[in-house]
């Protein structure tokens, strides 16, 4: 995926131009946080619009699907479109971070019992490999 988003000012928007895995990244985000268990309060201090606008912004990003294609936008829908993808960024990380942790704990916590855990399942000393 292009990480380049080329952007030209267009009165008082812009218009940028999407690449279809750039729009395909950006409606997941939007998709996602949409669906977040949050109040529209919350979701307006983190992203700057409510699930409705995500919803809508994601849908004029529909156009944008075998080409690269030119949208226009506004600063605020840039604006949205940062929040939601660097918040999906933060999600997947602390949760393969937390990944990490939990499997460590479960490593330890079976080392301490004498067993070793593989895959959320528990071996007893002596146990071979399937």
């Amino acid at each position: 995926m292009r990480r380049q988003i080329r952007l030209i000012r267009d009165g008082d928007g812009f218009t940028a131009r999407i690449a279809p895995s750039q729009a395909e990244a950006m409606r997941e985000a939007l998709e996602l946080m949409a669906g977040r268990e949050f109040t529209e309060e919350a979701r307006l201090i983190q992203l700057g619009a409510d699930r409705e606008g995500l919803v809508r912004l994601r849908t004029r990003l529909l156009v944008v699907r075998d080409r690269t294609t030119d949208v226009r936008l506004a600063a605020h829908d840039l604006h949205v479109l940062h929040g939601a993808l660097t918040a999906c960024a933060t999600i997947f990380l602390d949760g393969l971070a937390l990944g990490i942790v939990e499997a460590a704990s479960e490593a330890t916590a079976a080392s301490a019992d004498g067993a070793d855990r593989v895959g959320g399942s528990v071996r007893e000393p002596g146990d071979t490999a399937e």
